[in-house]
């Protein structure tokens, strides 16, 4: 069996036709004309499904809603005498400085009830987490 030739022009009857292909002599470039069954090679292809993409819509800016009490997340070295915190048991209020222990790895504060003062316990926190608290601002202190 003969090998197929490889022709950009019509194949002769003879020939294989399982594998349809473009010859090198026979290559039609985008400056030459295009003529018989050959295919035209068209340099930048990419240019022609190329599609502009739009603008860019600038970002909404966004709406803070105002809170009397300044919510923040901080470390428990950060704590400040009147931070009020909030858990499933209640709202509890710092009533001391936090200290640490075990290398500085735990920190201890000692914390009371809102409600009733007369409640207090020493909460432990390790020192790399955050809490979350309410601090006063200063004119909720003055006022």
């Amino acid at each position: 069996m003969r090998a197929p030739s490889i022709t950009a022009g019509p194949v002769s009857p003879a020939d294989d036709t399982s594998t349809p292909s473009v010859s090198r002599t026979n290559r039609v470039s985008a400056s030459s004309s295009v003529s018989g069954n050959a295919i035209p090679v068209v340099p930048f292809q990419w240019l022609i499904s190329y599609t502009p993409r739009l603008m860019a819509k600038p970002r909404p800016e966004k709406k803070s809603e105002p809170k009397s009490a300044a919510e923040r997340r901080v470390l428990p070295m950060e704590l400040q005498v009147g931070d009020r915190l909030t858990d499933e048991t209640g709202e509890w209020e710092i009533a001391g400085r936090p200290y640490s222990t075990n290398a500085g790895k735990d920190v201890h504060v000692r914390v009371k009830r809102v409600e009733n003062a007369y409640y207090t316990m020493i909460r432990t926190y390790a020192a790399h987490e955050h809490v979350s608290v309410k601090r006063a601002t200063a004119e909720e202190v003055k006022g």
